[in-house]
């Protein structure tokens, strides 16, 4: 599945502030150098035919290896994750590409969901999701605790009911298990924003030392509250090694003070190119490239993978690194 492959191998060690990665080559083979005591990261290519055996793609159900897939559903936001035979939904995109959302589960072998995480309910997050209740079996959902709004929000709290699922709000600091995953609930600290785009969930997803964090359309006043209670909560932490970019790289997200409490290696923007919004701004791309933050995005690439065995981290294409914004 994984195709004209950028491996990345990255070994694990720890200093007095956040898990480095250190990258390598074949046959586990990692490339460091040790400078005053410092360790320092270095990228390379790795040929199909070099990739170890702790990273060759076996079977699916046994392998222990977490699949992420960060779908292409235009404006819009949808992730799957795929873990020990349980599978996970991210959010489900817009009415526009639903259908190609349940071809994608199809294609992908999907034939229950063990979570349905919905971080929004926007219809750009929700309009599939309410598609899939109507295909698969879910046994529990993850949703916020304030209620959306429209026919659309109201279809979607039918189906839950009439299909018995278990639906969760999650409350800051709680944790969740999928699979060998920890789901770390960083946010909204509390519910009941006048802008309801802060109730979103944020969520950090754990394996290992790789954690991959999701914030839905959290905007610029529920990151300022989650970063500082990140801060006074020494259990809650924020740092992640992939992040999901918030509200598709609106203007009003992505603060300078979020992304230092993030700090991540890599970002991921689900959006849709040319969408009449401001989504991505030129200033949540500027912040982006000016911190080095290597940047993947559905809009260029498509459907982007990405392989965990908990200290390794594969994709299945190169950061594109096009930090152009909407005017």
């Amino acid at each position: 599945m994984l195709e004209s492959v950028w491996r990345i191998i990255r070994r694990t060690m720890k200093n007095s502030r956040r898990t480095l990665k250190i990258m390598g080559g074949a046959v586990i083979a990692a490339a460091v150098a040790v400078t005053a005591g410092l360790w320092y990261c270095k990228e390379k290519e790795i040929e199909p035919s070099a990739i170890p055996e702790l990273i060759e793609t076996q079977d699916e159900e046994t392998d222990g290896k977490l699949r992420l897939y960060f779908m292409d559903v235009g404006q819009g936001s949808a992730a799957l994750a795929k873990l020990n035979g349980k599978s996970m939904l991210i959010d489900g995109g817009g009415p526009e590409t639903a259908a190609s959302l349940l071809d994608y589960l199809k294609d992908s072998h999907v034939e229950q969901l063990d979570y349905i995480l919905v971080t929004s309910y926007d219809e750009d997050h929700l309009a599939g999701v309410v598609e899939v209740l109507k295909t698969y079996p879910v046994s529990s959902i993850l949703a916020p605790a304030s209620a959306g709004e429209g026919g659309l929000y109201e279809e979607y709290e039918q189906l839950v009911e009439e299909k018995k699922i278990e639906v969760r709000h999650p409350q800051f600091g709680e944790t969740y298990t999928f699979a060998n995953t920890f789901l770390n609930i960083a946010g909204p600290v509390e519910y009941g924003h006048a802008d309801r785009e802060d109730d979103s969930l944020c969520v950090r997803l754990h394996y290992g030392d790789t954690n991959f964090l999701f914030g839905g359309d959290t905007r610029m006043q529920g990151e300022a509250e989650i970063a500082q209670a990140a801060l006074e909560t020494p259990e809650v932490s924020l740092e992640s090694d992939v992040y999901v970019i918030n509200a598709h790289g609106a203007s009003d997200a992505s603060t300078e003070e979020f992304l230092k409490m993030v700090r991540p290696e890599y970002a991921v923007l689900s959006c849709g190119g040319e969408n009449g919004t401001d989504e991505p701004s030129e200033e949540v791309m500027e912040r982006l490239e000016a911190k080095k933050i290597k940047l993947f995005r559905t809009d260029v690439q498509g459907t982007i993978e990405a392989v965990s065995d908990g200290s390794v981290l594969i994709w299945n294409s190169k950061p594109c690194n096009d930090y152009a914004g909407q005017e």
